[in-house]
């Protein structure tokens, strides 16, 4: 069976963003449920780099994967088994980013979610990548609200689902980075309004809070994960678009 490469010019290959990958319990719990099959073809919308859409690729699915923000109505009507959206929630319009996965569905395809909350005070490492956050960030505590996000995102997923055939499963999951990783994660968290002295106290920070917790060159970031699965509810969507 031929398998898929993810190529350098992958549209979701962005090296700036850093995701934990998709747990093998996850796709395991596709499997059991009658969801992923191995003949399945899959669209994805993905900011990511990429490697969430891999084991599918290493399962010999049929994978197209996209960036939300310029792709998704890029693809074919009708064409896909599986619509995965890998933490791409906060990028798609809510109404129309579900029409475009109305249409790209098969009419017994399946609509996956899968979102990572990051934790915040599992370790030593992490309470102090929190606590840089809100020293360096005017903004951090009401631009990322977690608990009402979360809600809200499943709230939004079974509001659209059939109930029917809703499923969710939550894992823990992690990634590890290296210190250049740490750095991206905290630039891409923080944006570009630091001054030049703030931005220098930041690295400087980063590199204490690097040397003092890697192990072999790498720390940790912690997560939940959470996937929801469903089919979407056909009366959602005007009789013109429906199969």
């Amino acid at each position: 069976m031929t398998k898929q490469a993810l190529s350098p010019e992958h549209p979701t290959l962005n090296k700036n963003h850093y995701f934990p990958g998709f747990p093998a319990e996850f796709f395991s719990f596709l499997i059991k449920e009658k969801i992923l099959r191995s003949n399945a073809d899959i669209a994805s919308i993905d900011p990511g780099n990429g490697e969430v859409m891999r084991p599918f690729i290493e399962n010999g699915n049929k994978v197209i994967c996209h960036h939300p923000e310029k792709y998704l109505n890029q693809l074919k009507r009708s064409s896909a088994d599986i619509f995965l959206m890998s933490n791409a929630y906060d990028h798609v319009n809510a109404i129309e980013g579900l029409r475009e996965v109305y249409k790209v569905l098969k009419p017994e395809g399946y609509f996956i979610l899968l979102d990572n909350d990051r934790l915040t005070d599992e370790s030593e490492f992490l309470l102090e990548y929190e606590s840089l956050l809100h020293n360096y960030s005017n903004d951090y505590e009401t631009e990322f609200p977690k608990q009402s996000r979360i809600k809200e995102m499943r709230n939004w997923f079974t509001n659209a689902t059939d109930v029917k055939t809703f499923k969710e499963i939550a894992v823990n999951n992690h990634i590890d980075v290296d210190q250049g990783g740490l750095k991206k994660a905290i630039d891409a968290a923080l944006g570009k309004g630091l001054t030049t002295s703030l931005a220098s106290s930041v690295d400087k920070e980063i590199s204490r809070i690097f040397d003092t917790h890697h192990k072999e060159g790498k720390v940790r970031f912690e997560y939940t994960t959470f996937l929801y699965a469903g089919k979407l509810k056909k009366q959602l969507w005007p009789q013109s678009e429906q199969s």
